[in-house]
């Protein structure tokens, strides 16, 4: 796993990575966590900690409980026998029911065939409700961790400069190019508002009265505010449904990851006078940030609202790194997925680029009105290639001699 440069986050988090590494195989039967997931509990508990709930606050008194080891460690000074270890990392993902007066929000209780927990006692209909929003959660935590293993595959591959990752991405954009040029048209808004069409047929201009995808782009802080995209009123995409098990039928929508990009380099066009295209594709590495602004999916809001801490809800601003199964889950739904297919379609030409991290910013109101993502992209910092059989044998050592001494 990579480590990406946060900065309320790494630099405790390498500080006393050794200690909860040591302490998670050496106490493994105090948690039911992960190996994999230990290193990752200074990231949680400091950019959580803010929240207040009860995970936090546990969170914040474990990176304590690890940054005193090490220091004692340091200055010499032995640990007692009996000491308490230092726990892997703590879910931060809802984990108590909250009962039937949070849970009746509408927003929490859509489902495809209408509403759940709309029957019985409100303690019958609130463990309904409970029980849907952990089945989404499931369900988008898998497909966000395949997502995050393509990704995080393919930006390996790039950093070793594969060759047939190189032809299998030519290849994707030549078929991306073909779709485009055929199918839509985009238009500037006014500024960098920018607006893509699709077409009913070739040749035909598309309707420009309504646009399918529609959205702010600021080429100066390098990001994509996501305000207006349907897919499911394109020319292009309807017309893949409607012909889907068509013998010989050719492809004629493209995934709304793909529109964006595009609207991206569009607007980086408008900054320059001559060269504009290769200009603006030199540009693109300095994409940084896909804003989803007013979220409305209902499982792209259950599935984020269960991957926040117990007592908090998005009217509290939290932050979601990788390496975790809050962050997959978060990743796996329809208004972030896109992010991973983006940055993968296209991470020769970002420079390698991958998400840092996935925040909701805590603007939304009672009702979950108002809530926004914004995802973060970065180059990933390089493994530093510890051999694991060697740090564990001078973990063990450590340990070893900590116990054999006495507070003085």
């Amino acid at each position: 796993m990579r480590r990406y440069s946060e900065k309320n986050a790494c630099s405790a988090s390498e500080r006393s990575s050794a200690v909860q590494r040591r302490s998670h195989h050496q106490h493994s039967s105090m948690t039911q966590h992960n190996d994999n997931r230990a290193t990752t509990v200074a990231q949680h508990a400091l950019v959580s900690g803010i929240n207040g709930s009860p995970q936090a606050k546990a969170c914040e008194d474990a990176q304590a409980m690890a940054n005193f080891y090490e220091d004692q460690q340091k200055s010499g000074h032995p640990i007692p026998k009996g000491a308490p270890a230092v726990p892997g990392v703590l879910q931060m993902k809802k984990t108590e029911n909250p009962g039937y007066g949070e849970l009746k929000r509408p927003k929490l209780r859509m489902a495809a065939g209408g509403f759940v927990g709309g029957q019985g006692s409100e303690i019958e209909k609130s463990d309904v409700i409970w029980a849907h929003l952990n089945a989404v959660y499931a369900t988008t935590l898998g497909k966000g961790a395949r997502y995050w293993n393509q990704l995080d595959a393919r930006v390996a591959a790039f950093q070793q400069n594969d060759a047939e990752l190189m032809q299998q991405l030519a290849d994707i954009r030549a078929d991306y190019d073909r779709r485009y040029q055929a199918w839509y048209l985009t238009r500037s808004g006014g500024g960098q508002q920018m607006r893509t069409f699709g077409r009913a047929e070739i040749g035909v201009a598309p309707n420009e009265v309504v646009g399918q995808y529609d959205n702010a782009i600021d080429t100066a802080e390098g990001s994509i505010s996501a305000d207006w995209n349907y897919a499911n009123r394109d020319p292009a995409r309807i017309s893949d449904a409607d012909h889907r098990d068509e013998e010989g039928y050719v492809t004629r929508g493209l995934p709304n990851s793909e529109i964006l990009w595009r609207q991206y380099f569009e607007a980086s066009k408008q900054r320059f006078w001559f060269f504009k295209k290769s200009r603006a594709k030199a540009a693109m590495t300095e994409l940084n940030t896909l804003k989803r602004h007013g979220v409305q999916n209902s499982v792209s809001l259950q599935a984020g609202y269960m991957a926040l801490p117990d007592g908090v809800t998005y009217q509290t601003a939290h932050t979601w790194l990788p390496g975790s199964d809050e962050f997959n889950a978060v990743l796996g739904t329809p208004n972030c997925s896109g992010a991973a297919f983006m940055l993968g379609d296209h991470v020769d030409e970002t420079g390698g680029k991958s998400i840092r991290h996935i925040r909701a910013t805590g603007e939304a109101d009672a009702s979950f009105n108002d809530v926004n993502f914004e995802i973060e992209f970065a180059v990933p910092e390089a493994d530093e290639g510890v051999d694991a059989e060697v740090a564990l044998g001078a973990a063990q050592e450590a340990v070893d001699e900590i116990q054999a001494n006495e507070f003085d």
